[in-house]
């Protein structure tokens, strides 16, 4: 995944969470696992069907 262009301006100046603090726990709850995961992008996979379960996770960690 990528950020889209205003989330990258944010957290390049510091005011959104990176990818790489929040996605890498999501993916493990959902007994998935992340490769290559940096500020903007990252590369992550959980089995089919649990995509919005791992936004759910995100946005938990996120406190949202």
């Amino acid at each position: 995944m990528r950020v889209p262009n205003e989330l990258e301006k944010k957290i390049i100046q510091e005011n959104a969470a990176a990818l790489n603090t929040f996605l890498p726990e999501a993916t493990r709850r959902l007994d998935g696992f992340s490769d290559a995961c940096h500020r903007l992008s990252a590369a992550t996979t959980v089995a089919i069907g649990k995509e919005v379960q791992l936004i759910e996770e995100m946005e938990k960690i996120l406190g949202g």
